[in-house]
């Protein structure tokens, strides 16, 4: 498999600092593309300033299909990987991303109308609790990213 510093001709920084920001950059670039979990892929496309062209579009299709399996894709949290989405809509001007981000939101929502359908049949009133804030903090971030999507389509 290709390393993704050969494949995007990516360098490592050999510089003097040491920030936890380069050595993921220089971990992340000795990896391959099937080597990505869900971190490496949402901190690939929150970090324009390092990565663009094709590495940044196959990280974003990499998300749409992570987030497509599941729509609460995240390594620090859920909907980690939807949030990243939502940063990078601004800079979307491509009519077939446009239309991926479209589809992915179409199929969030209906498995967003699945997923908690059955909440209020929960006797536990903490894990009934629990679940109402996964729903709420995951809530937040979708409709963050339909009302992005929505302004962006309008345009």
């Amino acid at each position: 498999m290709m390393l993704l510093k050969e494949k995007y001709g990516l360098t490592p920084d050999t510089g003097k600092s040491t920030s936890s920001l380069i050595e993921w950059y220089n971990s992340v670039i000795n990896k391959s593309e099937d080597e990505l979990n869900e971190g490496d892929i949402a901190r690939i496309i929150r970090q324009t300033g390092i990565f663009h062209g094709e590495i940044q579009e196959f990280a974003t299709n990499r998300a749409i299909e992570m987030i497509s399996n599941d729509p609460q894709s995240g390594e620090m949290y859920e909907g980690e990987l939807l949030r990243s989405l939502t940063g990078i809509l601004e800079e979307t001007n491509n009519i077939s991303s446009l239309q991926k981000f479209i589809n992915l939101k179409e199929n969030i929502e209906k498995w967003r109308d699945k997923k908690w359908e059955n909440l209020s049949s929960i006797e536990d009133k903490y894990e009934r609790k629990e679940i109402k804030h996964q729903r709420d903090e995951f809530n937040e971030i979708f409709d963050n990213f339909s009302k992005n999507l929505n302004s962006k389509s309008k345009k």
